[in-house]
C-alpha cells in the first residue's frame, strides 16, 4: 500500500447486522476471522492486539464506534504501545442492513497521528 492508497472491499453478509457487530468486537469471533488470537475493548481508545500466524504482532486503538454501523481502529505492526517508528493504517468497518442479509464495507489507508487519534479527541 503506497502512503495515498485507500483499499475498500465490500461483502453482503447472509446475517442480521447484530451478529456481523458480534463478530467484529467479540475477539473471539474476531479471531476467527482474522486468523488469529485477537484482543479488542470496543470502546474508544480500547485496545487491540491481533497475533496472527507467523509470529506477526498487531497492537492498535479503537478510533471510533458506532453500535452497531461502523468501528474504526488504527493499528500498527509490533508489540510496543504505539511504535512511531512504523507505519500505522486505520481500518473502518461499516455495517448496512440490506435484503439478504448485512453489507460489510471495510477500508484501509495509511494514517498518521494527527488524522488517527484525533477523532479521539472530539
Amino acid at each position: 500500500m503506497t502512503r495515498k492508497e485507500r483499499v475498500t472491499r465490500e461483502a453482503l453478509l447472509p446475517a442480521p447486522r447484530q451478529q456481523v457487530w458480534a463478530a467484529l468486537t467479540q475477539a473471539d469471533r474476531l479471531g476467527d476471522w482474522l486468523g488469529g488470537d485477537v484482543q479488542i475493548d470496543p470502546r474508544p481508545r480500547g485496545r487491540v492486539v491481533v497475533r496472527g500466524s507467523g509470529c506477526v504482532e498487531r497492537q492498535g486503538r479503537v478510533v471510533a464506534v458506532t453500535q452497531p454501523y461502523r468501528l474504526v481502529i488504527e493499528w500498527w505492526e509490533g508489540s510496543e504501545d504505539r511504535s512511531d517508528t512504523g507505519p500505522a493504517t486505520r481500518v473502518e468497518f461499516v455495517l448496512q442492513e440490506e435484503e439478504g442479509g448485512t453489507r460489510l464495507t471495510v477500508s484501509e489507508w495509511p494514517a498518521t497521528w494527527a488524522n488517527g487519534f484525533g477523532e479521539m479527541a472530539g
